[in-house]
């Protein structure tokens, strides 16, 4: 007999095979919107694009709505004076020029500091740890575990979650 444990382990195992399909399926359509730009070229060049590859980067399509619910994953991005929204759908990256209703946590960045991301992705983690991009948590703790924002805390930070 197997146990709810087991099941429930074998069911985030499989939604995290599924992310990761996805994620290799967008980076196989979509190239890095800073290769072969200089650092001064990309800021220039920056759009939605960037925060929609560097949402794949951080694996927000990891995130999940809760067991029971349709209520998506949102993150409101602040990249120097302009807002993003992000939201995830079926393991999907959605990207939107505007605030984000609901948001479960706002990042707050620069251009600048999502250009180096591009650029190095062991800069993700300085970046944080750093405080030139900043992780603000809206929503409750038990909300955010359900959608499953531990393991993206912890992959931006380094550190444990304490939401």
């Amino acid at each position: 007999v197997v146990g709810a444990e087991t099941l429930y382990n074998q069911g985030v195992l499989l939604k995290k095979k599924e992310a990761i399909k996805v994620r290799e399926d967008f980076y196989n359509n979509n190239q890095n919107p800073v290769v072969a730009l200089s650092t001064e070229e990309a800021i220039e060049e920056f759009d939605g694009g960037y925060v929609e590859y560097l949402m794949y980067d951080f694996h927000a399509n990891e995130l999940h709505s809760p067991l029971l619910s349709s209520e998506t994953p949102k993150i409101e991005i602040y990249v120097d004076d302009k807002v993003f929204s992000t939201e995830v759908i079926g393991k999907k990256v959605f990207i939107d020029d505007s605030p984000a209703e609901r948001k479960d946590i706002i990042i707050r960045t620069s251009k600048t500091e999502i250009v180096k991301m591009l650029q190095e992705r062991s800069y993700i983690l300085q970046s944080f740890n750093e405080g030139k991009s900043k992780i603000e948590v809206v929503e409750n703790k038990a909300k955010l575990f359900s959608k499953g924002y531990l393991e993206l805390y912890e992959r931006l930070t380094g550190e444990k979650a304490v939401l």
